[in-house]
């Protein structure tokens, strides 16, 4: 048999020909091959994966408008706790309460001054030493208002007096008051707010929640 030197030259440039297009064909089918199996792979893990959304969908669709519901509630509470026991001081917005609550009560707030923060663990505690006067029972409503309010405020030191005689309540300041007012209060109203715990304290004391408000005389 003639070997591939004893071939014409164009026969031999035919069989090159020929043997370089079997290689790239067989390269071309193979290569083909490969991305076809790849992408038969990638067509299974998408089809898993969408198998799997609509599973995860069909569960969370009905629990969704819970959990928004949940979600809201939550954001209530945090918004209640804020009222009940902010964040913050809020001195002037505390007073302002406090004078809405006598005005409302029909009792004029003739002084007011705020007293040092005592610092525990969790909360603050703000005092503001008040004197008010006004009808015996629009006072006792006074109190009652404050009692219901939703920030807490405590009343300690209590002492009413008449009108007549003012500095037994040991008020700051007597009035000229109008014929419809019987009493005369001193009292010191303390409210809270929360903190972070720190390592430097104003004065030491026990952590927990404040006492419920009430009115101490």
């Amino acid at each position: 048999m003639a070997s591939l030197s004893d071939m014409p030259k164009s026969a031999q440039l035919a069989i090159v020909v020929v043997v370089c297009a079997v290689i790239a064909a067989l390269a071309y089918y193979g290569l083909i091959s490969d991305m076809r199996a790849q992408n038969l792979k990638l067509a299974s893990d998408l089809s898993a994966l969408n198998a799997e959304n609509r599973r995860i969908e069909a569960y969370l669709g009905p629990k969704q408008a819970q959990l928004d519901r949940e979600i809201a509630g939550l954001q209530q509470q945090i918004e209640r706790q804020k009222q009940i026991v902010p964040d913050q001081e809020q001195a002037d917005k505390f007073m302002h309460m406090m004078t809405d609550q006598a005005a409302a009560a029909g009792v004029a707030v003739r002084y007011y001054e705020s007293k040092p923060n005592i610092t525990h663990d969790y909360y603050v505690e703000a005092p503001f030493q008040m004197d008010a006067d006004g009808p015996f029972y629009a006072l006792l409503n006074f109190f009652e208002r404050v009692k219901n309010m939703d920030r807490i405020v405590n009343v300690n030191n209590l002492q009413v007096a008449s009108v007549r005689k003012p500095g037994e309540a040991k008020v700051k300041k007597s009035y000229k008051y109008a014929p419809s007012e019987t009493a005369v209060a001193s009292f010191e109203a303390v409210t809270f707010y929360s903190h972070e715990p720190t390592a430097a304290a104003e004065k030491p004391g026990k952590p927990g929640a404040p006492a419920k408000p009430g009115v101490k005389k």
